[in-house]
């Protein structure tokens, strides 16, 4: 894909009426956008040019509006003089997509290699989730989870063993809430990515472009994942940590297991299309989506009752 132009950046910025001189650094993107470090007259900001609807993209900010309200710096959209959270722009050329100007959260990624660091992270999720529902915040155009996972998808039928693996991870869950009342919410959708500011031990969260509604325990599952590289205990320091701020009931957490292969499955579903269509945006790894994949697959196998082999 060709880049926006850093020069074309600043001149579409100037919505927002920052104070001069104002300079832009390219970063490294992600899956799904470009982002830039923007100095305006000293102040630090982030630029986000989203590849995804504005509806869409619009969901995150607002949930981050709400959240650093409540003292928790979260990347917050600085909303352009007329109010607007995002503007639109044409980039590639031919289609629009949306651009927001967001607040920049200083500090280093969490640790999550120690006890403390797992306790916070779990805290800090259910903190985000107690926020979002005590806000009534149920985000316009959402509830996207299930019908990204069942709708017919061609790319999905090429990978013989992945409807039914979706199909089995769904109707777990539907099973599981057939029996067990469960806490809906907004969720953040993705490993939550944390920072700390090493001057004030602050703790701020970014990158909200996943944010939907749906059970808070798939945002558990997410969290547990990003933890799993450390020892045999973390799962235990992190959903301790979640307990003491979070809705989410210990008796909803005996049904985990089959959020985590919701999760799966819809890590699956997510890169089939990436691979399908040969998307690289985000990844330098030849074949990361292949690798991705087969990763998805290796662990809804490790999970019980998995009979889609």
């Amino acid at each position: 894909m060709v880049h926006l132009e850093d020069r074309s950046l600043i001149d579409i910025i100037s919505d927002w009426q920052l104070p001069k001189p104002v300079s832009v650094v390219r970063l490294d993107g992600g899956f799904t956008g470009d982002v830039w470090r923007v100095e305006a007259n000293g102040q630090l900001y982030i630029a986000k040019l989203a590849y995804e609807s504005r509806d869409s993209f619009e969901i995150g900010l607002l949930a981050s509006e709400i959240v650093e309200r409540h003292g928790l710096r979260s990347g917050a959209p600085l909303r352009t003089p007329g109010g607007d959270v995002t503007v639109m722009v044409e980039h590639p050329p031919g289609k629009q997509h949306p651009l927001a100007l967001l607040r920049f959260v200083p500090g280093d990624p969490l640790e999550l290699i120690a006890p403390a660091g797992l306790h916070t992270y779990g805290k800090t999720l259910g903190r985000i989730h107690h926020i979002l529902i005590d806000a009534n915040y149920k985000p316009e155009r959402s509830d996207s989870l299930f019908p990204y996972l069942i709708e017919p998808r061609k790319e999905v039928d090429e990978q013989g063993w992945l409807r039914l693996a979706i199909s089995a991870a769904v109707n777990a869950v539907r099973d599981f809430e057939s029996r067990t009342p469960v806490t809906y919410g907004a969720i953040y959708g993705d490993a939550l990515q944390l920072r700390v500011d090493p001057r004030t031990d602050q703790i701020g969260v970014i990158d909200w472009g996943a944010t939907d509604w749906g059970p808070l325990l798939f945002d558990v599952a997410l969290a547990i994942q990003a933890a799993k590289h450390t020892d045999i205990e973390s799962e235990q320091h992190l959903i301790e940590g979640y307990l003491e701020e979070g809705p989410v009931s210990s008796k909803e957490l005996q049904g985990l297991s089959n959020y985590q292969a919701l999760m799966w499955a819809r890590s699956a579903r997510y890169f089939a299309w990436r691979f399908a269509h040969d998307v690289k945006a985000g990844d330098s790894r030849t074949n990361g989506n292949a690798i991705a994949l087969a990763d998805a697959k290796r662990n809804l196998e490790r999970l019980p009752k998995a009979t889609f082999t």
